[in-house]
């Protein structure tokens, strides 16, 4: 048996070799480096498949200030950004419609007035005449039901006489009690309608206020803010405001091995910002990313809606862009989160196992490539 007396040094190795005493650092951070790069790509490409990783905006209640007629804004008061109270005022806008509108209903009860007035003066007249026919009605009766009892002394022309005043009286009494009867009903029907026209009015004053736009609730003004000049159409927003306290709409993606519900809790981060929060709300719908989360040349993305409220509301600003994330690596413990990453797994072993089982032709094939061994 031969065994290594002494150990000996290397041809190719000096006493004054300095590459030998440097380590292989180089090596490791290329190593690193890959591991590094393919873990990045890894997560890129099936990471939000695993664990909860979405994109979202810090927003709030949002109140859209606009008008139902076309106005003109003659000067805004306030500015993107600016904190605002209940009742202040915003701007000052102006609206040739609506003066259209109040100068059209003010000439509307002008004529209403007018037309009042002239009722009014035909049931007086209505009034008046109704007492003398009544009186001669009543003549012409006791005339004729006197006639009727001494009819034989009575010519037949004095008894005719008495007939037609009778008939005369009763139509003066029936026409004059009708046109004051219709009277009454049309001063009754114009008395409604001036009081609609002059509610209208006021709905419309107090809804306009003189082109005063005020606060409706304590809040924030947006950046979408119209500017001195412009020609707001009817439903166009004049000012944006965030009101009530902030939170976070985020777009999950579907389809992921795990599931996540109301009551979760996550981490909220945009930059070195971050605040814990808690899931709320998920709604069963999915809607297009915003522009902003979009990626360039590929098909527009769409995500399912979660509100989550923040526990640090001030750590963030209103639209900032953030990103959510589990405070589990993989949220969501029931059975049904469980079964999809147990079948996953088992899916991708299965593959697994047929990629590296030996078909029985090639069982064959490496049988009969064996050398025979001749003894």
């Amino acid at each position: 048996m031969i065994r290594q007396i002494k150990t000996r040094t290397k041809a190719d190795r000096f006493e004054n070799d300095v590459r030998a005493s440097k380590p292989k650092w180089g090596r490791y951070i290329y190593l690193a480096g890959v591991l590094g790069f393919f873990v990045y790509l890894a997560n890129l490409l099936v990471g939000p498949m695993i664990w909860l990783q979405a994109e979202g905006l810090v927003t709030a209640d949002k109140f859209v200030i606009a008008s139902p007629y076309e106005t003109q804004v003659i000067r805004m008061a306030v500015q993107p950004g600016q904190v605002v109270r209940k009742g202040q005022l915003l701007g000052v806008v102006h609206s040739p419609q609506v003066a259209s509108v109040l100068a059209n209903l003010a000439s509307q009860n002008a004529a209403t007035i007018a037309h009042q007035a002239e009722l009014s003066i035909k049931v007086d007249i209505a009034d008046t005449v109704m007492t003398t026919a009544k009186a001669r009605l009543a003549e012409a009766e006791d005339s004729l039901r006197k006639m009727n009892g001494a009819r034989a002394l009575v010519t037949g022309t004095s008894y005719s006489n008495a007939v037609q005043e009778h008939y005369a009286a009763v139509q003066e009494h029936a026409m004059r009690e009708v046109e004051r009867r219709t009277s009454l009903a049309q001063l009754a029907k114009l008395e409604d309608a001036q009081a609609e026209a002059m509610a209208a009015m006021n709905d419309i004053r107090l809804r306009y206020n003189d082109g005063n736009i005020v606060a409706p609730a304590n809040g924030v003004i947006t950046s979408a803010v119209a500017q001195q000049g412009d020609v707001v159409r009817p439903g166009e927003p004049i000012a944006e405001m965030f009101v009530g306290e902030k939170f976070v709409l985020a777009y999950l993606e579907t389809g992921t091995l795990y599931s996540v519900h109301p009551g979760e809790r996550v981490t909220v981060s945009g930059g070195f910002a971050s605040s814990s929060g808690t899931i709320t709300e998920i709604l069963p719908l999915t809607v297009p990313l915003p522009s902003e989360f979009q990626k360039t040349f590929r098909p527009t993305a769409r995500g399912q809606v979660v509100r989550i409220s923040l526990d640090t509301p001030a750590a963030f600003p209103h639209s900032a862009d953030i990103r959510v994330s589990g405070e589990k690596l993989i949220p969501g413990n029931d059975t049904i989160t469980t079964s999809r990453i147990v079948s996953a797994i088992s899916g991708a072993a299965s593959t697994l196992v047929a990629w590296f089982r030996p078909t029985p032709t090639t069982a064959k094939t490496a049988q009969a490539s064996k050398p025979t061994v001749v003894r």
